[in-house]
């Protein structure tokens, strides 16, 4: 399968969904116009019967200044059944040419099956990196698959030092997340001076909007947020 033909052919014609999808994710890059189903869908046909020298193919072949060519590697490396090493590896490629946290969400939700000792490792490499989405992959990856181990998760968040936008986002989605499976240690994180007062209020923000909080926690989210 030719991954760009076939992403060309399945862009929107009329060029609306682009400029939409463009402002929607907010990337510097040229954007085709394809819906993230279809994308989904090349990136599993690229996958099947696939090794890792192709995937490596894949990351040399892509152009980097369009997003769903990103966005469908990245996709292909997710979804490719290769071992953890190897996918770290790739991933290691592939993070550089990110620019836009859709591609980072969007990518985490396609590996499924890990080895949390491997994956642990990478996450605290990612959120010590410079690059702001380099961090937001490694939080939004703990989000989605480490955040029960609290014991390791909690202290690796508090350690986050990155300033960037989509960095700080991720942080506050992690602990809205956090108050949903363990409302009291959330709370006591929001407490916790160490984590900086932008993320924490944008956090508590998160919770308020939520429809999984009961009125009476929310009235305690709302009584910290008004003393930050």
């Amino acid at each position: 399968m030719d991954f760009r033909q076939e992403l060309r052919k399945c862009a929107e014609t009329g060029g609306e969904y682009a400029i939409f999808n463009k402002r929607t994710v907010n990337t510097q890059k040229d954007v085709l116009g394809v819906r993230m189903g279809k994308v989904r869908n090349i990136a599993k046909g690229l996958v099947k019967e696939r090794s890792v020298v192709d995937l490596e193919k894949l990351l040399h072949d892509m152009d980097k200044d369009v997003y769903e060519e990103v966005l469908v590697v990245g996709l292909a490396i997710g979804y490719a059944k290769i071992s953890d090493a190897e996918r770290i590896r790739l991933m290691r490629k592939w993070l550089p040419a990110v620019d836009s946290w859709a591609l980072i969400d969007s990518m985490s939700t396609t590996i499924k099956k890990f080895d949390p000792e491997l994956w642990r490792d990478f996450v605290v490499e990612c959120v010590g990196s410079s690059k702001e989405y380099v961090v937001r992959f490694g939080v939004i990856f703990l989000m989605n698959h480490l955040l029960d181990d609290q014991g390791w998760a909690l202290p690796v968040l508090r350690k986050v030092r990155h300033d960037g936008y989509y960095v700080k986002m991720g942080l506050a989605w992690t602990y809205a997340e956090l108050a949903l499976k363990d409302f009291d240690v959330a709370m006591t994180e929001m407490s916790n001076k160490k984590i900086d007062v932008w993320t924490r209020r944008k956090a508590l923000t998160k919770m308020i909007e939520s429809y999984r909080l009961t009125a009476e926690q929310k009235e305690q989210i709302r009584t910290l947020r008004s003393s930050l």
